[in-house]
């Protein structure tokens, strides 16, 4: 079905649909300035929103805005 992005943001909602962009909201407690540990299924997001699609790689990983990353890996279920 072709390429999909996930995003995700300090938001409260999510803005799931049948588009190119899928948004995840993941609370306003992630922007307090302190280390937070996120994990998540990317595949579970993907089919919270468009559900049959399946994910066959991951192509990147984009940070946009200000804060710190640190561990990030892809773990196969």
């Amino acid at each position: 079905s072709g390429m999909r992005y996930l995003y995700y943001s300090g938001s409260e909602n999510n803005g799931l649909g049948s588009g190119t962009y899928i948004h995840h909201g993941l609370g306003h407690d992630v922007i307090d300035g302190r280390w937070h540990t996120i994990v998540r299924d990317l595949q579970a997001d993907l089919e919270e929103a468009q559900p049959g699609e399946r994910i066959l790689e991951v192509n990147g990983f984009l940070i946009r805005g200000s804060g710190k990353v640190d561990d990030i890996s892809l773990l196969d279920k």
